[in-house]
């Protein structure tokens, strides 16, 4: 485990279990409520299904800041996909009333460490890289990242339309019918 050093006093890092998986998820959820979406929140049955995704080890892939009072403030998910040990991801949230106490930092770098373990297995000829989502608005996590010398790539935007009613179906001169559900 990565060191605690940069944590503010009364926080811990140590890796997830099982018995936290409702917390993580309503960790996530509080994260998502201040952030003003919701509908991108986890919930625990996500999280069960992302911690038994195979080759997804929850003593090494996750990882869980508490606070003395037992409160999970901060979690953060590695990932590689199968048999892509340079194409790595990672997936990290901090309690809003949590921001500035070195969770972040912590966090990341015991991603890091997890990374090098995993990139050890990449083919020598290709670049290992952490891709990590960050929404734009997120001034902080942006200064962290940065920080820790992780730079933006790429962006990407979500619309979402409410619709009043369900669309009309429509079908396609060869017989095939699009509609909802």
């Amino acid at each position: 485990m990565t060191e605690n050093a940069n944590l503010a006093p009364g926080l811990t890092l140590r890796p997830a279990r099982w018995d936290d998986v409702e917390a993580v998820a309503k960790l996530i959820y509080a994260v998502c409520e201040a952030d003003g979406d919701v509908t991108v929140a986890a919930t625990s049955e996500d999280m069960e299904n992302t911690w038994k995704t195979e080759g997804f080890n929850l003593d090494r892939d996750a990882f869980v800041v508490e606070a003395q009072d037992g409160r999970l403030v901060g979690y953060e998910e590695f990932f590689h996909q199968k048999d892509q040990y340079h194409d790595l991801d990672a997936d990290g949230y901090i309690h809003p009333q949590f921001r500035r106490q070195g969770i972040g930092t912590t966090l990341l770098r015991a991603v890091e460490v997890r990374a090098r373990e995993e990139m050890q297995l990449a083919a020598p000829d290709l670049r290992v890289f952490i891709r990590s989502t960050i929404d734009n608005k997120d001034q902080l996590g942006h200064e962290v990242m940065k920080a820790e010398g992780y730079f933006s790539v790429r962006y990407h935007w979500r619309m979402e339309i409410k619709l009043q009613e369900a669309p009309a179906p429509v079908t396609f001169p060869n017989g095939i019918e699009l509609r909802p559900f």
